[in-house]
């Protein structure tokens, strides 16, 4: 792990994007809660699919099924899930529950061994459960995470990043010290407002410490 000014760095920019963070929150109806079941519920439902879509049925999904018990009960043809073409998530969800009830009597567990051994969670997922539900640091690698990352430090983008040691490492470095929750809702909003696929850099408050930004700017280019 980076120690020094590259140590210090990464820690500035973290404190820079939770200062972007808590002003500009999205507002979803899963997020500011520390019930690692309805994160659960969301992350499973976020897979593939564009939060807004999400965010139209969650409380309905979380006010028929409002604990695991509830829905191991939930069926292949459940309206509200169909309506957004989730035919999938039923059967996800179902086994999602089974799992939890049959092995760990209803209780998530906060092991992330145990977690990515339940159906319907993966890497992502389980790290999204143990920052909100649980406030562990985990990286929460994703696509924006990483193009954040990657830009800011000059690297290469390519898809083999998300395993890439050096961005989990920077990632750390960059919420290190600070609340991992506050961090991971910055990061995520960040990543969907500021530092899309086409950047806004003009309007990021990391521009002047942004590899990416300065090369653009040494280029002549308006970004």
């Amino acid at each position: 792990m980076c120690s020094g000014k590259a140590g210090q760095l990464q820690h500035r920019i973290g404190a820079a994007i939770i200062k972007w963070g808590v002003n500009n929150y999205r507002d979803f109806p899963w997020r500011f809660t520390y019930d690692p079941y309805r994160i659960a519920v969301s992350e499973i439902l976020l897979r593939r699919t564009r939060a807004f879509q999400v965010g139209r049925i969650y409380n309905q999904i979380i006010d028929r099924y409002p604990s695991v018990q509830k829905i191991v009960s939930i069926g292949d043809n459940d309206v509200m899930l169909l309506t957004l073409g989730f035919h999938s998530r039923a059967r996800i969800l179902r086994e999602f529950a089974h799992e939890i009830t049959d092995i760990y009597n209803g209780i998530i567990p906060e092991d992330r061994k145990k977690l990515l051994a339940i159906p319907g969670l993966g890497d992502y997922s389980v790290s999204a459960i143990r920052v909100f539900a649980f406030g562990h640091n985990d990286p929460l690698i994703d696509a924006n995470s990483v193009r954040i990352i990657s830009r800011i430090n000059g690297i290469l983008y390519t898809d083999s990043l998300r395993r890439s040691r050096i961005i989990h490492e920077k990632y750390v470095e960059m919420v290190n010290l600070y609340d991992p929750v506050v961090f991971g809702y910055s990061i995520l909003d960040f990543g969907a407002l500021i530092c899309g696929t086409v950047p806004k850099c003009s309007e990021c408050p990391l521009n002047m410490e942004c590899q990416y930004s300065l090369d653009h700017l040494k280029q002549g280019n308006n970004i």
